[in-house]
């Protein structure tokens, strides 16, 4: 697709992402991730505290805004969702009951739930569901279009190539090439079913006159702007009716006024998306003081995302990457720069992902010895007579050549300028790789040279491993910035995108994620940053999922 690098939190250019917005998993017990039903109380109403400068400004399933998918997750339903009950994401009926590939995985027919209406009484069928897959196709060179990209394959062509009715609770969808993929895509937000009478066709929803109508647990009331936006429970779900009376996302001026807020419990819960910006000066003891308080919950979670340090394959080669991989001070990035307020990152497939593997694998980690090691065995220039061992005092021999101007290379390193972590990020790297006689130039740019190092942010759109590592390193994608050009690689990747056995699926990914991790060493994972809830102890039922925000399930003790 390409558009979908970020180097930071935010969506759509190289200081924002291509990546979708940073999502909760449902919660955690021993790293699995499950639903479970609940004998839930009734009535009350849910506000949620929404942060200064975070006001819902797009509502419409094809625009794009981090906390506007509070609403469309509310308000609209996708045709599957994934189950997280055996640790992996599993795609489970919502609006479809199921799904099936043909031979060759060019077609992908789905069975969907009879008896469902929208909101506004009209019927779900095929043919809604068709209205909404072409009305995106229509609107995808629109401006403002938030999610086009995700629906194109590499070569730019729409995924899609027809939508078909095949009765009236059965919809097909012919692909323009094999593309496995789709299945996960489906659970996407972006392909969320709106209501055809009620939804403009050849527009965007305006914000202030329009309206969202779906078939979800709760209606759209409307929106003051600045004020509140409110959704009431819909009477005649099709599944499980919501057991609170009312949810409001109400936006506050400054953030000491959010905060009073919530101590006193003016609101349940802090907007999830911006909660974390609370806890940045001493988070440990920031989250303990809160964790004390009877009165509220926290909950730490890691979406999948990861941070990472791209090396350009063809300028930096595989000896000298694996070197830098191991002299990289991961704990000092999770500890000192994201203050413990994110994870150990292990895989480009982060955990949350399908075909995700973080333990069979060896992962680089800090060990200033043996990355000494790696350039000594194969006799780097310039380390002849050097000792491969673990001291890093001022003055040391390896960190001198570089205080000499010898190094044994020099490397441009580029960065976010406006983005502290990532700015602290290229110190750590000048510094870390000092110990390894490199010299770091550092370039704050909103933009990449390309020619050594940059620092890079990724967030999953939806739970197939395809939507990282295509991206990221097939030799022909336009977000390859490392410049990986492996056959390999190349291939299983390719084989990947159209496998349907998801047995054989499952082993290309593994392989994959051990020639990345093991041979390749294209880039230097760091760390995923955590998602934070934090709500009041009387909200019961709240199940954070990767990828959406179900309010459904709450209820008040």
């Amino acid at each position: 697709p390409g558009k979908r690098v970020t180097l930071a939190d935010h969506k759509k250019s190289l200081i924002g992402g291509g990546l979708v917005a940073v999502v909760a998993i449902v919660g955690i017990v021993g790293g699995i991730y499950i639903f479970s039903n609940i004998d839930r109380g009734g009535g009350g109403t849910l506000i949620v505290g929404m942060k200064p400068g975070y006001m819902i400004d797009e509502i419409d399933v094809l625009t794009f805004s981090f906390q506007g998918q509070y609403v469309i997750d509310q308000v609209l339903e996708t045709l599957f969702i994934n189950n997280y009950s055996e640790g992996q994401p599993q795609v489970i009926s919502n609006l479809a009951i199921s799904g099936i590939w043909n031979d060759n995985a060019t077609e992908f027919t789905c069975t969907l739930r009879q008896n469902i209406r929208f909101h506004d009484e009209t019927s779900f069928n095929a043919t809604a569901v068709k209205w909404n897959f072409d009305r995106n196709y229509r609107l995808r060179n629109e401006v403002g279009h938030g999610w086009e990209w995700l629906f194109r394959l590499p070569d730019g062509r729409w995924i899609v190539n027809e939508t078909q009715v095949v009765d009236e609770y059965t919809v097909k969808f012919v692909l323009n090439e094999p593309f496995v993929p789709f299945e996960q895509l489906l659970t996407n937000p972006a392909t969320s079913i709106a209501s055809p009478t009620s939804t403009p066709a050849n527009s965007f929803i305006d914000l202030l006159t329009g309206d969202l109508i779906g078939t979800g647990p709760f209606i759209y009331d409307g929106q003051e702007l600045n004020v509140a936006l409110t959704m009431s429970p819909n009477p005649n779900y099709w599944g499980e009716t919501p057991k609170i009376d009312k949810l409001i996302l109400k936006y506050y001026t400054n953030a000491t006024t959010l905060w009073d807020a919530l101590l006193t419990q003016d609101i349940s819960m802090l907007d999830p998306y911006s909660a974390r910006g609370f806890f940045i000066n001493d988070p440990d003891k920031e989250l303990e003081r809160l964790r004390s308080d009877p009165n509220f919950v926290i909950q730490e979670i890691v979406p999948p995302n990861f941070r990472f340090l791209d090396m350009n394959n063809i300028n930096i080669n595989v000896t000298m990457r694996k070197a830098i991989s191991y002299a990289i001070n991961y704990s000092y990035m999770i500890e000192e720069i994201s203050l413990n307020l994110s994870a150990s990152a292990r895989s480009p497939v982060p955990d949350g992902t399908l075909y995700s593997n973080t333990t069979a694998f060896d992962v680089p980690y800090y060990n200033i010895s043996m990355a000494r090691q790696i350039l000594k065995d194969v006799g780097w220039p310039g380390t002849a007579g050097l000792a491969a061992n673990d001291n890093v005092s001022a003055g040391n021999e390896w960190e001198i050549l570089v205080s000499n101007d010898t190094p044994l290379e020099t490397y441009n390193l580029t960065y976010i300028p406006g983005i502290k972590e990532f700015n602290l990020t290229s110190i750590l790297v000048q510094e870390n790789l000092k110990q390894i006689g490199i010299k770091v130039e550092r370039t704050g740019l909103n933009y990449w040279p390309g020619p050594h190092l940059l620092i890079l942010g990724w967030i999953m759109d939806y739970a197939d491993p395809h939507n990282s590592v295509y991206s990221l390193f097939h030799s022909e994608s336009g977000d390859n910035f490392a410049q990986v050009n492996d056959s390999l690689l190349d291939q299983w990747i390719e084989e990947g995108v159209q496998e349907t056995d998801p047995i054989l699926r499952r082993q290309l990914y593994y392989q994959i994620q051990e020639r990345l991790i093991e041979e390749l060493y294209p880039s230097v994972w760091t760390y995923g940053k955590k998602q934070i809830y934090v709500y009041v102890s009387t909200l019961k039922g709240w199940q954070p999922h990767p990828f959406k925000f179900f309010f459904k399930t709450v209820y008040f003790d």
